[in-house]
């Protein structure tokens, strides 16, 4: 078991953890706002696809408290940046196609 972190790591850790909740969040407002559009392109009801926003909160409860376990099985300081890159650059690319 490692000690206390301090300096650099902590900052480190701090700035990640504040990120991958600002991005849950911006994800969050994203869908709230494309409702309207989801619903247009398939023909339903707001109410028919606010099952969108609710099935998106019920991943993230299912797999929030599993990030320490898989932190443990995959160690994360040697896995987390390519999929983490990857997952900020989707929004990129679904706001701007032919940025890609």
């Amino acid at each position: 078991m490692a000690g206390p972190v301090h300096g650099f790591a902590r900052a480190i850790i701090v700035i990640t953890t504040v990120s991958a909740a600002i991005m849950e969040l911006i994800d969050t407002s994203i869908v709230n706002v494309a409702l309207a559009q989801i619903s247009g392109n398939l023909g339903a009801t707001i109410e028919d696809t606010a099952w969108v926003i609710t099935s998106y909160a019920i991943a993230n409860v299912i797999i929030i408290p599993l990030t320490g376990f898989f932190r443990k099985l995959l160690v994360a300081s040697d896995t987390i940046l390519p999929p983490l890159s990857f997952s900020q650059s989707l929004p990129i690319c679904a706001g701007n196609p032919e940025a890609c």
